[in-house]
Parts: structure tokens; sequence; C-alpha cells
């Protein structure tokens, strides 16, 4: 019980939820448990070398006696808990069922999921941060192919299926390229280019955003867009198909100046 007292207290075997970094992702490794298990509890590790010391076995016996051991520290202090929230964020990027994960936790092999989800909220909020940095100095560009988001509530989701709203958007436009290497150099910015357009492209990327998140349109959707304050979307009337006028759209500049 010293022994596992003493484990309890060593911060590389701690993983806080809300501090979590893509580095502690990248830095953790199985083997360094059972590392700290050796040289911190002699007498423990002992113990688990001799019950996993079967010959003909197929299974690593450093393996399982980091597992133990973790498991038998995170009973004693739910902050030792490094093993468990790795298990857990490996448990939601596979897109196992929160049944699951919550069957782990009771087993001591991972974290509870409202615990996953704040540890979600420190990484994202760790990317946000090194993207920051990223683009402070130098040019760079945002590249994406297909937003795919769930249309269904968390806890909804028993058979994790998931229900994919993909949107196709292309925008055309006569640019001079070396005036826009020049403001790319000067300014980092497509903002002072004649040639590039740059609101009508947001506004038609945003167009497309909203058939994303909105894939079918309620009864009582109402959109007052219009500038004398009618219902409809820049002079749709209420009862056309939503869904047709903001569907996947291939259109140059001009033809999106002219739609507005």
């Amino acid at each position: 019980m010293e022994e596992l007292g003493g484990l309890t207290k060593l911060k590389e075997l701690r993983s806080p939820a809300n501090g979590n970094t893509e580095q502690d992702i990248k830095n953790f490794r199985l083997g360094s448990i059972g590392e700290a298990i050796a040289k911190n509890a002699p007498v423990l590790n002992n113990i688990l070398r001799r019950l996993t010391s079967k010959v003909n076995s197929d299974r690593n016996p450093k393996t399982v006696i980091s597992v133990i051991g973790s498991i038998l520290i995170f009973l004693q202090a739910q902050t030792s808990n490094k093993l468990q929230a790795m298990m857990g964020l490996f448990l939601f990027s596979t897109g196992s069922q929160r049944k699951v994960v919550e069957l782990m936790s009771t087993a001591g092999l991972s974290v509870s999921y409202s615990t996953i989800m704040t540890a979600l909220e420190a990484l994202t909020s760790d990317a946000l941060a090194r993207i920051k940095d990223a683009v402070v100095d130098g040019y760079w560009f945002l590249l994406y192919d297909n937003l795919n988001i769930s249309q269904m509530t968390a806890g909804q989701r028993s058979n994790m299926i998931r229900q994919n709203s993909t949107n196709h958007t292309t925008v055309s436009s006569e640019v001079d390229v070396g005036k826009l290497l020049k403001a790319l150099r000067d300014n980092n910015s497509l903002d002072h280019v004649p040639d590039v357009q740059v609101k009508p492209m947001v506004d038609l990327f945003a167009l497309g955003a909203t058939k994303l998140l909105q894939p079918k349109r309620p009864d009582d959707f109402r959109a007052r867009n219009n500038a004398d304050g009618e219902d409809g979307l820049n002079g749709v009337d209420e009862g056309d198909d939503f869904d047709e006028y903001i569907g996947s759209t291939e259109m140059n500049v001009k033809d999106f100046e002219d739609l507005q």
C-alpha cells in the first residue's frame, strides 16, 4: 500500500483532462508506466513479474505489468490516470459506443465519458493555439476536402453509423498571379488584390455551410434576408425547395453577384 501511495504522487502517471496537449499524446509510452513501477515500487513489480512469468505465453509480460499496475494505481487515486486517459481518447477516436467507454471506465481501463469530452476540449484549445502561432509568420492556406458532421445527438449514436452531409462548392474568377503573390508577400492577405473578390467567395462558402448544417428545411423556416423584410432567401418564396436552392453549386463570381 505504501508503494502504491508513492506511485500516486508521480506526475508522469497523471494526465489532467483540462491540461492535455498534442505533445502529451505523442510522448505517451506504455513502457514508461512499467518503468515507473519498477523504479518506485520494487515489491509490487516483483509480485507482478512472478505472476506474469509463464514461459509459454505469447503475451508481453511488461505490457501486462504496466496495465495491471496502472489499474491498481488508478484505484488508489483517480488523478493517476495516464493509461486510462490515453485509452479513453483512443476509444473515442475509433468510434466506440458510449456504453463501451463506460464499461471500460468501470473496469479501471479508461476515464469516464465526461472526462474524455473535457480532454477533447483541451486538445482543441491546444490545436487552436498552435494554429495561431503557425500563421503569425509566413504564408498559409486553409484547404479542406469535405466536412462530415454527424446529424445525431452524441447520446443517440447507439449504432455509431454516422449520417454524413457532404457539400461541394466551386468558385472561379480571373486572377493575376503576379498581383496575388505580391499581395501575399506584402500583406499576407487577399483583401488588397483587385482581381480577387473575397466577399462573394466567403458568402458562397457560407451558403454551402448552411446546406451542410441544415440538410432538411424545417416547416417553420423563415429566412429574412431581403432588404424589404419579406420572408424568403433573397427572393426565394417560403414554399420553394430550400434544399434545391442552397444545394451544391458551381458558378463564377459574377454569377453569384447577379444572384445577390
